[in-house]
């Protein structure tokens, strides 16, 4: 499948032919592993082409009569991504606005550059009192976001915390760079 995000970064799966593989069915015993090639058609000229080849197994049937009365089955599926890069390589991002209103922070990320990046520690929210001292963390669980795309985060900060802050530090690391901004936070933020 083409792997797109929309305005609001949500992952968009599209059927595809620009993606070969081969096998299209393999059998793997227990402990062992198999190689799949993976190919494109068409080479990207100006930004990254991003897809997930969907790897699934196969229910063998089962030859006898299941008793009656509940049952569970379970098919495991994995997407596997893909990443197809531009001959020029542009990693750029950017925190497009960050602010805490209404006792949330808003935050926009934006992939200004021409291929993918990855937040292995996702987003990293850090809210210090005015000494200095931390009184909020929280982490926002986020990995990809691809060439092109913009995605936006809202997050509450509990409200008796929310009145504590002075500054909350934002910071998202990746392995080409780090995007981080520090906002002054009022009581009137928190309200």
């Amino acid at each position: 499948m083409e792997w797109t995000q929309d305005a609001e970064g949500t992952d968009r799966y599209s059927d595809t032919t620009e993606i070969v593989f081969f096998p299209k069915i393999l059998s793997i015993e227990p402990n062992e592993s198999r190689v799949v090639r993976v190919g494109i058609k068409s080479v990207p000229v100006t930004a990254e082409r991003t897809f997930r080849l969907f790897i699934e197994k196969i229910p063998s049937p089962n030859p006898e009569p299941l008793p009656p009365g509940v049952r569970v089955a379970v098919n495991v599926r994995f997407a596997l991504p893909i990443f197809v890069k531009s001959p020029v390589h542009q990693a750029r991002g950017e925190i497009a606005s960050a602010a805490v209103a209404r006792g949330q922070l808003l935050l926009v990320l934006k992939n200004a550059g021409n291929e993918h990046f990855r937040m292995d520690d996702g987003i990293e929210l850090t809210g210090r009192d005015a000494q200095g001292t931390e009184v909020f963390a929280r982490k926002l669980d986020e990995r990809y976001l691809l060439a092109g795309s913009t995605k936006r985060y809202t997050t509450a900060i509990p409200r008796d915390v929310c009145a504590q802050l002075a500054t909350l530090e934002v910071a998202a690391k990746t392995a080409q760079f780090t995007l981080s901004r520090r906002l002054d936070v009022s009581r009137a933020s928190c309200e």
